[in-house]
This record gives C-alpha cells, sequence and structure tokens, in this order.
C-alpha cells in the first residue's frame, strides 16, 4: 500500500490541485484578526476575505500547529493502515516542524509497524508547495517508497529558490523583519525589497530597487542566474491578492524561459498575514537557494 503524505497550510498550494490528488492531508494553521479565530484555508474567497480586512487595517495574527493536532491529523491515515512523510514549513520561520517531529517520535512507538518521517523543507508558501509537489510525483509517478522520497526531499530541498518582493513594508515591520524606519523611508521612496528564504529557512532581505515594475523583474532575474533543467520545471508563483501582477511576472517568465508551465496561486493566511498583500514570490529549482 502507498504511503500518505501530509504537510500544512502554509504550502499555499491551490484547493484545485489538491482536489486533484491523492493520498494527502493539510493540517490547518490558525489565525485571528482583530479577535477572531480562523482556520487557515486555500479557498480563495476567504483568503480574499482576509486581504480585504488586512487592507482595512484589520490586524492579523498567526500560530503554530501544536503537537496534539499532528497527532489527531497523522493518526487517521496511520488507523487506515497507511505509512505517513510529513513534509513541513520552515523551521527557521515557525515551531510548526518541531511540533511535527515530536508528535512523529511519539506514534512511531504507538505504531511500531508503521513507518513515519517528516521534513523541514526550510521553506515557505509555494517553495514549500513546490516540494510537496514533487513529493506527490515521486510517489505516484515514479513510484518510489517513503524512504526514497524522504531521502530526495533532503537531498533537493536546498535548491528551491524562493525570491519575492512586497507591495508594503508595514506587515513585515509588524512581524520585526524591517525596523520601523526603514519602512517609513522605503514608502516614502517607493523602494521595494528583494528577499529570499535561505539555506537556514530564514527571511533574509538581498535588494532594494525603486518601483514596483524594476521590482518584479529583479526577482525574475534571479532564475536566469541559478535555474536548472529549465525546461523541465513548472515555475510556482504566488500573489498576495494581486492576481494581474502575478500573471504579468507569470507572461515574463514564459517569454523569456523555455519553461515547462507555471502554477500560480494566492499566498495563504500565515505568510500573507506578514508579507501583506501585493506579495508576489517566484519559486524554482535552482543550483543553490
Amino acid at each position: 500500500m502507498s504511503f500518505w503524505i501530509v504537510t500544512d497550510g502554509c504550502c499555499d498550494l491551490p484547493e484545485s490541485y489538491i482536489n486533484r490528488q491523492k493520498q494527502i492531508t493539510i493540517v490547518p494553521l490558525t489565525y485571528q484578526v482583530d479577535g477572531v479565530s480562523y482556520e487557515s484555508s486555500l479557498d480563495e474567497t476567504k483568503l480574499l476575505h482576509l486581504y480585504d480586512l488586512m487592507r482595512e487595517g484589520g490586524m492579523s495574527t498567526t500560530a503554530q500547529i501544536n503537537e496534539s493536532t499532528w497527532k489527531d491529523y497523522l493518526t487517521v491515515p496511520l488507523e487506515a493502515g497507511y505509512d505517513v512523510l510529513c513534509v513541513v514549513f520552515s523551521s527557521g520561520l515557525s515551531g510548526t516542524f518541531d511540533a511535527s517531529r515530536q508528535a512523529v517520535e511519539t506514534l512511531k512507538a504507538q505504531y511500531p509497524e508503521r513507518i513515519l518521517a517528516t521534513v523541514d523543507t526550510l521553506a515557505a508558501s509555494l517553495g514549500e508547495g513546490l516540494l510537496v509537489d514533487a513529493a506527490l510525483r515521486c510517489r505516484d509517478e515514479k513510484g518510489m517508497s517513503l524512504e526514497q522520497t524522504c531521502d530526495w526531499l533532503e537531498e533537493n530541498k536546498l535548491h528551491v529558490a524562493q525570491w519575492f518582493t512586497v507591495e508594503d513594508l508595514r506587515y513585515l515591520r509588524r512581524g520585526g523583519r524591517v525596523s520601523a524606519a526603514s519602512a517609513i523611508i522605503a514608502g516614502a521612496l517607493k523602494i521595494k525589497p528583494i528577499l529570499h528564504v535561505d539555506n537556514e529557512g530564514k527571511l533574509i532581505s538581498m535588494d532594494k530597487v525603486q518601483g514596483r515594475k524594476r521590482s518584479l523583474r529583479a526577482v525574475v532575474s534571479h532564475i536566469r542566474s541559478s535555474a536548472v533543467n529549465i525546461e523541465e520545471q513548472t515555475i510556482f508563483i504566488s500573489h498576495g491578492d494581486c492576481q494581474d501582477d502575478a500573471f504579468r511576472v507569470a507572461d515574463l517568465i514564459k517569454e523569456e524561459f523555455p519553461v515547462k508551465d507555471v502554477l500560480v496561486s494566492m499566498v495563504g493566511p500565515i505568510i500573507g498575514t506578514h508579507s501583506g498583500p501585493g506579495t508576489i514570490a517566484v519559486f524554482w529549482f535552482a543550483n543553490e537557494r
């Protein structure tokens, strides 16, 4: 019997994509907007509502998945007789992976006949989603075992490039990612940061450019310098309720590179809380992050 894949709500894969897959579970994270609690969702209607609230000044906060919740979700496929592979949000940005690891160790003792493993993607949003997609392909197209798929993810996760830009720095400022002074100056001068997720799974500011169009082109330019086997790749793009810009980036990529395909999805509520409306992120396999 094939194994089950469990990931979390930070993977930001579109609902239509997930509905086409078999033997996969998405564990939701929770967030609050002005004191009202919600579960993370891939439903675009709910995501649009969150971004509307944020634009109106709503304050959103997030919480990680705890060990108990992981155990609840993992127990379902285990009870059905499946081995389970977890593909999880970056430990450099959340304690969610550590909680998954604790749950896996506990459940190994309870289900000694089953194989359980958890992978720290050191990635966020569709960077994590790209590795979930890879795990599904390893299992369903290549017929790889859980152990082989786990090894593949560990060997290749530091080749997932994750570059993005934001429209408004105030959301990163709220999360302590940039200083208040930097956010104010950048806003006045229309400076847009170019950021990426490093090998430790942490958010790093790499460059600054003036103007939105330049920032979008700057993100795309990193594909040229680092992508491997580009003609075999589906490039992933996530956006914070700025679909037109996401499609503009997709067109830039298709014009310049002979990619296999481009997948566009919204940034989910957990990452979106910290990056804000107007975020554009691009993900691909590269020679290095």
